[in-house]
């Protein structure tokens, strides 16, 4: 099982990765925009001196030879950065997946150990309910005695005294208004 911190840091460079994925595919998108326009900008050109360069004019000539040379170079260009583009897009699409895949299982191991946490403050509240319960019992216990031991000595005020101050269901009222928030069904 990783630990959270290297699942921390799994989801860290996923993120980095995808980051520069992202920049890079902008960059291949951008220079295929940019070798478009320089080819529509060389294509005008072209079309500006094609009748000069065909009727032999040289500088026309050795224009239209430059301006072919920049044309093949920028084919080349949009070309590699097409298929760079291409390639990137897939590469972000898979560390997208992987991404996704690190924080659900990030997600489900956090829920695990929350999930343990809380099964074991259910067991400590079990067993505080069950320390309450022998409390309670003990305290049942001596009211008894308290009361056999005033009916013993036969004096009515104090037994009424007794009663009065003693209250059993005064606790149970003070329980559950204390567990009231855990436990609604017990009120």
């Amino acid at each position: 099982m990783t630990t959270k911190a290297q699942i921390k840091d799994t989801i860290g460079d996923i993120e980095a990765e995808l980051s520069t994925l992202q920049d890079r595919h902008e960059q291949a998108t951008s220079g295929v925009e940019q070798a478009r326009a320089r080819l529509d900008e060389i294509g005008r050109r072209r079309g500006e001196i094609a009748s000069s360069a065909y009727f032999g004019d040289a500088p026309a000539v050795e224009e239209l030879k430059t301006i072919d040379t920049e044309t093949d170079e920028l084919v080349r260009v949009v070309a590699l950065a097409q298929d760079a583009a291409a390639a990137l897009g897939a590469d972000i699409a898979d560390a997208k997946e992987r991404l996704a895949s690190e924080r659900h299982r990030s997600s489900s191991e956090q829920v695990a150990q929350l999930r343990a946490e809380r099964q074991a403050i259910r067991e400590q509240a079990l067993k505080a309910a069950d320390e309450l319960l022998a409390v309670l019992a003990e305290d049942k216990s001596l009211h008894e005695k308290m009361i056999s031991a005033v009916q013993n000595g036969g004096n009515a005020a104090t037994l009424e005294n007794l009663a009065r101050n003693h209250d059993e269901a005064a606790l149970h009222r003070e329980l559950g208004t204390k567990l009231r928030a855990y436990a609604p069904a017990w009120t």
